[in-house]
């Protein structure tokens, strides 16, 4: 688990994530490398050991709680016309 503030009490500060090491050494996610902050499912993730041991699941998880956004969009199922008071 990665957590940086919570719903409770979002971290209202900079935060700054440095990730060391060589994309292409230790544990590799298919098509990403290894120097990756990433959380996958079980679809996804594959683990793979230096015994060649493979390990399949979800692995972490990733939660982040800052200050609220300024912009909130939603998808419109249809376009708003000029003038309209009604969003659909």
């Amino acid at each position: 688990t990665f957590e940086i503030g919570t719903a409770d009490k979002p971290f209202m500060h900079k935060a700054t994530i440095t990730l060391y090491g060589n994309k292409y050494e230790s544990v590799r996610l298919p098509v990403i490398g290894a120097k990756v902050l990433a959380v996958s499912n079980s679809q996804f993730t594959i683990q793979e050991s230096g015994d060649g041991a493979i390990e399949e699941g979800d692995i972490g998880t990733l939660d982040i709680h800052g200050a609220p956004r300024l912009k909130v969009w939603t998808r419109i199922a249809q376009t708003a016309t000029a003038g309209s008071n009604v969003i659909v």
